[in-house]
């Protein structure tokens, strides 16, 4: 009976023993994104900020650092968004990391400095972003200005709507391009370029979006010359409308018609926000005010 016994019992064992062990590695391995992902106190904000400026141990604690940081800054704007005295304090850290050498860390600080939008010492920092080497900081910083109710990104928010030409960093053969209408992502690999038949080299996509337009695999192409033209994705124009309604101007309005006319595919919100953004422009000109919401019909 007790071999019996043990022969019925021996199968749960077999089964429990690696589910436990599966169920304590992914614990093991998952603590850290549990981590990063919680509340954050005001001294682990600071602490992971001045982080950001340390030396790193190696490639890899490297990034972690970073990713920490990022989302420190993330939440420290949030919070303080919420009305959070200790982390209203602590935006005053914001400016120091807007140079950061880690493009990562520049656009949590961009975005930030527009959601935390009360202290005009900010400023200078945003201004300084709209040209930097990083074009995805320089659109956030732009957007982060339109929350001030300040226009020296409008350009930036414009040209966010438009399609985007990507010309050939090399001159070779075009191999492997992709077909239109597929969507890629920022810095996803739009094609090849095969360099006199033997080195190849990737040409990254600049935004989000889908192509609109490629050349033929196989075309000889000079450095310069266009390769092809992306449509941005939803979110970016989303975003580029929302900073124009409220500080786009007149002379803006057939920009953003003209960048949206026969785009399909944007949803009902993009559609809705490119008639809001257009009627509160026009509301504003009625009125002689330049920048701001204003209650349209009062």
């Amino acid at each position: 009976m007790a071999t019996a016994e043990a022969a019925v019992r021996g199968p749960y064992w077999t089964v429990l023993v690696p589910v436990a062990v599966a169920v304590l590695g992914g614990a093991l391995f998952f603590w850290p994104m549990l981590i990063s992902g919680r509340n954050l106190t005001p001294q682990d904000v600071r602490e992971r900020m001045a982080g950001l400026s340390a030396p790193p141990e190696s490639a890899s604690v490297d990034l972690d650092r970073l990713s920490f940081g990022a989302k420190a800054i993330e939440q420290l704007a949030r919070r303080s968004r919420n009305g959070e005295r200790a982390f209203v304090e602590l935006c005053a850290l914001l400016p120091a990391n807007a140079q950061h050498q880690n493009p990562l860390v520049r656009r949590a600080v961009a975005r930030a400095m527009g959601e935390a939008a009360w202290d005009d010492g900010y400023l200078p920092a945003l201004h300084r972003m709209l040209a930097d080497e990083d074009e995805l900081v320089q659109r956030l910083a732009a957007e982060s200005l339109a929350a001030w109710e300040r226009m020296e990104g409008r350009e930036i928010l414009l040209r966010s709507l438009e399609p985007r030409v990507v010309v050939s960093p090399y001159s070779g053969r075009l191999i492997a391009g992709l077909e239109k209408d597929v969507r890629i992502n920022r810095s996803g690999q739009l094609a090849f370029i095969e360099i006199a038949g033997k080195e190849r080299k990737k040409v990254f996509a600049p935004i989000t979006g889908y192509v609109a337009s490629m050349l033929k695999s196989g075309s000889e192409v000079e450095k310069g010359q266009k390769l092809a033209v992306l449509l941005p994705g939803v979110g970016q124009v989303w975003r580029a409308l929302r900073g124009l309604y409220l500080v786009g101007q007149t002379v803006d309005i057939d920009r953003i018609e003209t960048a949206l006319k026969d785009r399909h595919g944007l949803g009902r919100d993009v559609y809705r926000q490119r008639s809001e953004t257009i009627e509160m422009i026009e509301e504003r000109a009625r009125r002689g005010i330049k920048v701001g919401r204003i209650k349209i019909g009062g």
